[in-house]
């Protein structure tokens, strides 16, 4: 009579992922993580968030229309669009757009570009795709 070990075989598997489930998930957020370049996110951040950064003689920033957390100074706001209170959260533009750092990123630029140049909004020339403050802007987006 032969013996059948295939239940051992998947209980063993089971108790070492069981085991190591935690060291397995961690790495696969650590080369999930590998790509970002954490200080151009903070630079986007801030880029996201300066009403002076794209616009230096006027009161605009992406932050006011698309962050809870984006406080207005004294200064008067000149955007049509823009809305006390009323916020546009972005979430998953990396997805949507399938935007990483490997790939092209035409679709999350030209939406960004979208938003930028609307005459009611920030009111902008296209920005140059290949300038740092671009791609720092890009990939604070890709990481919302």
């Amino acid at each position: 009579m032969k013996a059948d070990y295939g239940w051992i075989i998947f209980l063993v598997i089971g108790i070492l992922i069981a085991v190591f489930w935690g060291q397995i998930t961690g790495s696969v957020k650590n080369y999930k993580e590998s790509g970002i370049d954490h200080e151009a996110v903070a630079h986007g951040a801030e880029l996201f968030n300066d009403p002076h950064a794209w616009t230096p003689l006027e009161n605009k920033a992406c932050g006011m229309c698309h962050s809870a957390d984006y406080k207005p100074g004294s200064e008067k706001i000149t955007m049509k669009d823009y809305s006390a209170g009323n916020v546009v959260e972005l979430k998953g533009l990396a997805k949507k757009y399938k935007s990483d750092m490997l790939t092209n990123e035409d679709a999350l630029y030209e939406r960004a570009m979208v938003c930028m140049t609307h005459p009611d909004r920030m009111s902008l020339r296209r920005a140059n795709q290949k300038a740092k403050e671009t791609k720092d802007l890009l990939a604070y987006l890709r990481s919302l």
